[in-house]
């Protein structure tokens, strides 16, 4: 299993980002809970289609579950279509990875 956290900054300490599709970044996680990849978000500043681009951007790093303060429709829709879980959470990326892990 492949975790995403919507994080407020590159590093595992940081608060989870409000809006999924608009986070400044991503932490990869996998079921050990080691961060194995850190994602600058490309999409932040975008006017239009944030969520659906950045939703394709995880499903294309394999990811089975995304952790964010919230999830736009355009994002749910595009993770839903994919198979990938949502789970809307607040605090701090360590503690949604721990309760997350399986």
């Amino acid at each position: 299993m492949r975790i995403a956290i919507a994080a407020t900054s590159d590093d595992a300490s940081a608060q989870i980002d409000d809006h999924a599709g608009r986070a400044p970044s991503y932490l990869i996680f996998d079921d050990r809970g080691t961060l194995v990849e850190t994602i600058s978000n490309p999409f932040t500043g975008a006017e239009h289609g944030a969520g659906h681009r950045t939703a394709r951007m995880l499903a294309d790093k394999n990811v089975d579950l995304v952790i964010a303060g919230r999830f736009g429709s355009a994002m749910r829709e595009e993770l839903s279509e994919r198979d990938i879980k949502m789970s809307e959470q607040t605090g701090k990326v360590q503690d949604a990875l721990a309760a997350a892990k399986p």
